[in-house]
């Protein structure tokens, strides 16, 4: 599977992709990689969070739902 952009859930997605290969046990880890300043948020979900208080909030609100369907 090829990462067909800099954001969370795809990212996560092709993670989960590949552990599902690894024999057990086996211990893995990731850096999730878009939650930073300028907090891009993916077209698809552009309406779909709450803007918050912070600038940061719907980004932070995208990398939870990008952990959310990861588990």
């Amino acid at each position: 599977m090829k990462i067909k952009s800099f954001f969370n859930e795809p990212y996560l997605q092709y993670f989960a992709s590949e552990i599902t290969n690894e024999r057990k046990p086996f211990l893995g880890y990731i850096f999730t990689i878009r939650t930073d300043y300028p907090y891009p948020i993916p077209l698809q979900y552009k309406e779909g969070f709450p803007k918050g208080k912070a600038e940061h909030y719907e980004s932070l609100s995208n990398a939870d739902l990008a952990l959310k369907h990861f588990f």
